[in-house]
């Protein structure tokens, strides 16, 4: 089975898996996660970002002007912010855009530590950090 997601009657690439379609604030953007050939990306108005081993739900900032979403490859996690690869970490998780849509944070953990990231800039180091939601598989 293959699967597709429609928008304004207009159908989109078939793949092996389509989750999570998340509309921008201003409902004129879709993205979602897709699978094809073993290989997981976002798709943001039909364009197809790049393949890694797991994709979490994209973000929009609140002015939708940005998309971001947790990433893997192997055994590194990271952040794609605007289709650039933030910093690899051993996890990422709880991604967060500031009200204006200008900044954009997460935890991240490197061995048994913690920082917050703001605007790829690292935090001091903590044993635990709040999670606000889920990174990928």
């Amino acid at each position: 089975d293959k699967h597709l997601v429609v928008k304004d009657h207009t159908e989109g690439a078939l793949y092996d898996e389509v989750g999570g379609p998340v509309f921008s604030p201003d409902s004129r953007r879709l993205a979602y996660k897709a699978k094809r050939d073993s290989k997981w990306f976002i798709v943001c108005e039909g364009e197809e970002g790049h393949g890694y081993e797991a994709v979490g739900d994209p973000v929009f900032s609140p002015d939708s002007s940005h998309l971001a979403y947790p990433s893997r490859r192997g055994n590194e996690h990271f952040v794609v912010y605007d289709g650039k690869e933030q910093a690899a970490y051993d996890s990422v998780d709880g991604l967060v855009f500031s009200s204006d849509g200008r900044h954009l944070a997460y935890a991240a953990k490197r061995g048994d530590r913690w920082r917050i990231v703001c605007d790829e800039r690292e935090g001091g180091e903590y044993a635990q950090a709040l999670h606000i939601g889920e990174g990928p598989g």
